[in-house]
């Protein structure tokens, strides 16, 4: 008697660690084991009764030796996890495609409004995205050093791209990433002309409009404090070299401004530094 119950137990013990786990596109899941998959239909036995689902509703199956076959793929962007282990969370990454909506709270504090979109492919290793900013200062402040030092100067907008590489991407709730940014910043100046004519001087003032193309190597850190909804931060530090009109003005200013009395004083490359903490959401 023993005996049978010792083999009864160890059948029923085989069965259900034999069962799949069938995923739906609604996010709920159904227990049985896969018996056939047709064009149309998936037969599922669970104990002694036989479920005929339909394969358009079906996002995945998760067999029991731990193979995913998936069936269908969600029109959302992201999908629900395979249960909560580690192990399962890292096994559905493949399957995600994130984009990425959010807003430098950081850059505020200089009146840019600054708004990032990126998109992290699959495996979450490599994230590629566009910025963009518009300033609403009436002058270019102190922050923007090497373009307040022309006169009457004002900052009008950035862009940028950027590519972004993903360490610790198992880990489901901060990452690191390091990255590249290239970024463009429009701005407008009074550019000044001195003349002589005649052994007269005169200055002539012409409003005119420039440009820094700056690239930067970043550092930062992602932390996703919900599902939805995220931090993150930048830190990144390069460089842009001065061209035209916008070099021969800012060297200058920069005599004018510092008492520079060095008559070869013409600085070609300047430093490129940029900050961020950015709030957004996952779409």
């Amino acid at each position: 008697m023993k005996v049978k119950l010792i083999i009864i137990y160890f059948f029923i013990s085989s069965f259900f660690n034999a069962q799949d786990k069938i995923y739906f596109l609604d996010g709920s899941i159904k227990d049985g084991k896969t018996l056939e998959i047709s064009n149309e239909f998936i037969l599922l036995s669970n104990y002694s009764l036989i479920d005929s689902i339909l394969i358009s509703k079906v996002l995945l199956i998760e067999y029991h030796n731990g193979k995913i076959e998936l069936i269908n793929k969600p029109k959302e962007n992201s999908i629900k996890y395979l249960g909560s282990s580690k192990k399962n969370q890292k096994r559905l990454a493949d399957f995600y495609n994130y984009n990425q909506v959010s807003l430098n709270t950081f850059a505020l504090c200089n009146s840019d409004l600054a708004f990032f979109y990126e998109h992290i492919f699959k495996k979450k290793i490599i994230g590629v995205g566009l910025m963009g900013a518009y300033n609403f200062n009436t002058r270019a402040s102190f922050l923007n050093l090497f373009i307040s030092t022309l006169n009457n100067s004002k900052k009008n907008n950035d862009l940028g791209a950027f590519v972004n590489f993903y360490i610790n991407r198992t880990k489901k709730k901060n990452q690191l990433y390091f990255g590249t940014l290239v970024k463009y910043c429009q701005f407008s100046y009074t550019k000044i002309i001195q003349e002589n004519n005649n052994g007269a001087n005169s200055i002539k003032y012409i409003n005119t409009k420039s440009y820094q193309l700056a690239t930067v190597l970043t550092v930062g850190s992602h932390l996703n404090f919900t599902k939805t909804f995220f931090i993150k931060s930048y830190f990144g530090i390069g460089g842009f070299n001065l061209r035209g009109d916008y070099r021969e003005q800012y060297n200058y200013q920069l005599k004018l401004n510092r008492g520079f009395q060095k008559t070869n004083q013409n600085i070609g490359v300047l430093p490129k530094l940029y900050l961020g903490i950015n709030i957004g959401f996952k779409l």
